[in-house]
């Protein structure tokens, strides 16, 4: 999964191996949805929404082998968007992303293992490599989780690349063993409360599984 984007504009290219020695190069656009804007005290600030605009609906395409939800780096931290993509029936969640040196070591692959386990889906991770001289500095880090939470494939900093299979049975064996989409409660789930927070996309959230 390769990646790259810029000002106002996300244009994402993934290459998919549909078998061996068979490659085919899927162009999507994608814009992030939920904009990351923190401060964090003594540690960082960062504001996109200074330069860029937020995306206004979610992307999905489908392999030969599995469907697929992409979120951009950020929008790993709203479980609302992976829970949809799951309803809709995703069989894995990408998220190209750049976690920093504070976010990553605390949250980068502990929110990649939630949302897998959350949604009982496959989710895979591609970062820049660290470049300790640039003015934002990645932490790096690559990984895949399978559904039941467990990092099958990683990466340390570095540049590099990492393989991992996505099974499908392995993933329909989890869903038998824990059925968690039979024991939601969506007869409470849906609360007047809900979805009143700024920061979270809740126009977006709305969407028929």
């Amino acid at each position: 999964m390769g990646w790259g984007g810029s000002e106002n504009y996300g244009l994402f290219r993934f290459d998919l191996m549909r078998s061996r020695g068979n490659r085919k190069n899927l162009e999507i656009d994608l814009h992030q949805v939920h904009l990351f804007d923190i401060d964090v005290p003594g540690k960082i600030t960062f504001k996109e929404s200074e330069i860029l605009s937020p995306g206004d609906q979610f992307t999905m395409f489908k392999t030969p082998h599995c469907t697929v939800g992409v979120g951009i780096c950020y929008d790993i931290r709203f479980a609302e968007m992976a829970q949809i993509y799951a309803n809709k029936g995703c069989h894995l969640l990408l998220y190209p992303g750049a976690f920093n040196m504070t976010t990553g070591p605390k949250h980068w692959e502990l929110l990649q293992r939630g949302r897998a386990l959350d949604n009982q889906v496959y989710v895979a991770t591609a970062s820049p490599a660290r470049d300790t001289g640039a003015g934002y500095v990645a932490w790096g880090h690559s990984c895949v989780v399978d559904p039941w939470g467990e990092v099958i494939a990683a990466t340390d900093e570095k540049e590099s690349v990492i393989y991992a299979d996505i099974d499908l049975e392995k993933q329909e064996e989890m869903r038998k063993m824990i059925p968690l989409k039979q024991q939601k409660r969506h007869d409470l789930y849906h609360s007047p409360s809900m979805n009143v927070d700024k920061d979270r996309r809740g126009d977006l959230y709305q969407v028929n599984s």
